[in-house]
């Protein structure tokens, strides 16, 4: 969700061992820190970068999301994300970093993940895919980012070692989720993985104002036919593609503005710029039968709340090996 977009027309060999499991998960705990530390030196590039493209995520044509149109944001979600996590991914793809592997970020938007990767480990070859994607930003060398759709991508079958994708949580309908993952799979080598982030939208209980405006929002995708609670689904839908193995998932919280430290203020800002994107105030509104003036009063109640209360919610990581022919 850290993403968003405005209304278009078109959308989109085994369980690893436990030794190597063990031992790839080690290896990524000893890089985290180095590539927390360096988030923000190998996103200074793009810094400077700010709201006159047209950069955003892709959306199917049943839904609405407020357009980002602000870089800086994008880079912001990117860093707080690799912060919250520990890594900027959580499938075991270390050996795919150090040699020339092919990597997918799927609905890239602004590409800053392709971006960061990309200084981290130079050896790979990087790929994006975008509706819209974004033109003014000088990517790397071995980076390439092209404008697709998400439902039919635009590859042969086994290419990459690594397909990702995030923030597409209030973007597809159910049908589109399980044509997506289809066609993620369907891009992946044997033996490599695909991963998911997405964001919890269940409504706080101690915030009511806050519930309120999710309530609202959630309802107005539903009517659209979007699954607004795909993280409780995705590993289901993994599991009965019977294409992938190895399916594990980590939850992170996370606590509302001041409170929740950098990750907290960039996760509440996020929400606070999408909430108040003209569209989603024209929407959200009539479908709470408020004018747009009350609308935005309500909103100035859910920012106390996010000082006076702990408010919080939930980020989920999927990550899946492709099985061995």
């Amino acid at each position: 969700m850290g993403n968003s977009a405005s209304k278009r027309l078109m959308t989109e060999k085994k369980l690893r061992k436990k030794k190597s499991r063990a031992r790839s998960l080690s290896n990524r705990s000893n890089k985290s820190n180095k590539s927390n530390n360096n988030n923000t030196q190998s996103l200074n590039s793009i810094s400077s970068f700010e709201s006159n493209s047209d950069c955003g995520s892709i959306t199917s044509s049943n839904i609405y999301i407020p357009k980002e149109s602000d870089i800086s944001r994008s880079i912001a979600h990117n860093i707080a994300m690799n912060k919250l996590f520990g890594c900027a991914y959580s499938s075991p793809i270390e050996e795919f970093l150090t040699m020339t592997g092919k990597i997918l970020d799927v609905g890239c938007g602004s590409g800053t993940w392709l971006i960061e990767m990309a200084h981290m480990y130079p050896k790979p070859e990087y790929f994006g895919i975008d509706l819209n994607p974004c033109t003014t930003i000088p990517y790397p060398s071995n980076t390439k980012i092209i404008k697709g759709n998400l439902l039919n991508l635009p590859y042969d079958e086994n290419q990459f070692d690594f397909v990702r994708m995030s923030d597409f949580v209030t973007e597809f309908t159910d049908n589109e989720w399980e044509q997506s993952i289809a066609e993620m799979i369907r891009v992946t080598k044997p033996g490599g993985w695909i991963e998911f982030c997405e964001a919890d939208l269940v409504s706080p209980e101690n915030a009511p104002t806050f519930s309120k405006f999710l309530k609202s929002f959630t309802e107005c995708l539903i009517l659209r036919g979007v699954n607004c609670t795909i993280t409780t689904k995705l590993e289901y839908l993994l599991y009965s593609t019977k294409q992938v193995e190895d399916i594990q998932c980590t939850v992170k919280p996370v606590i509302f503005g001041n409170k929740g430290g950098f990750i907290g203020t960039t996760t509440f800002d996020n929400f606070t710029s999408w909430f108040n994107d003209d569209v989603c105030i024209e929407m959200v509104a009539d479908h709470m039968g408020i004018t747009q003036d009350e609308y935005k009063k309500l909103w100035a109640i859910v920012e106390n709340e996010t000082i006076i209360d702990s408010v919080s919610t939930k980020f989920y990581r999927f990550w899946a090996q492709k099985k061995y022919e």
